[in-house]
Formats: structure tokens, C-alpha cells, sequence
């Protein structure tokens, strides 16, 4: 399955997207907007984009 996925890509021309925080402790940017800052109940501050649980399960939606 994951040959398939793989495939996928390559053929979409799309590649997958890192979600790793950034080791001095900043809010990563918002892959929308661009936007550095704290999240709001999950959302970006910016442009309201729902990056993680807003009950606080802290999975961001994109990396699973």
C-alpha cells in the first residue's frame, strides 16, 4: 500500500508535508497563511485554519 501512496504522489507531483515543531520552542507557521503565532481553540489566529483538536487532543489534522 504504501508503493501505491508513493506512486500517487509522484504522479499528483505533490510531496508530503513535514509537521515537526521547531527545536527553540516557536509556533511553526501556518501552512495556509504563513502565520507564526499560538493557535486559537486550535485554529490559526490568522486565517482561522484548523490545525489541532480543539478539545486539546493535540494531533495536528494534517499529520494524524
Amino acid at each position: 500500500m504504501r508503493g501505491e501512496w508513493h506512486e500517487m504522489l509522484a504522479r499528483e507531483g505533490v510531496a508530503p508535508v513535514s509537521c515537526a515543531m521547531p527545536a527553540d520552542g516557536e509556533h511553526p507557521p501556518c501552512p495556509a497563511c504563513g502565520t507564526a503565532a499560538a493557535l486559537i481553540d486550535g485554529a490559526c489566529s490568522d486565517c482561522g485554519l484548523q490545525l489541532d483538536d480543539p478539545g486539546g487532543g493535540g494531533s495536528c489534522s494534517t499529520c494524524g
